[in-house]
């Protein structure tokens, strides 16, 4: 226990596709999320490691966010 890397809460906002598109990602990852309404969008709160964090932001920039500045 004392070797596992420290996991931290995440959070995003996405619309009703991307977050499609995300929660595969996270499932698909074994990333334990939790998902709720706000608003027109659904936010996420996401337990991860500092890695699984820069990787879910990689996946997010090359995946949703792609050309959008």
């Amino acid at each position: 226990m004392m070797n596992e890397p420290i996991k931290t809460w995440c959070s995003i906002e996405l619309n009703d596709d991307n977050a499609e598109i995300f929660r595969h990602y996270l499932k698909e990852n074994d990333i334990y999320f939790e998902p709720s309404g706000c608003y027109e969008l659904v936010h996420f709160e996401c337990l991860m490691t500092n890695d699984e964090c820069k990787a879910a932001n990689e996946f997010l920039h090359n995946n949703i966010f792609e050309g959008v500045e």
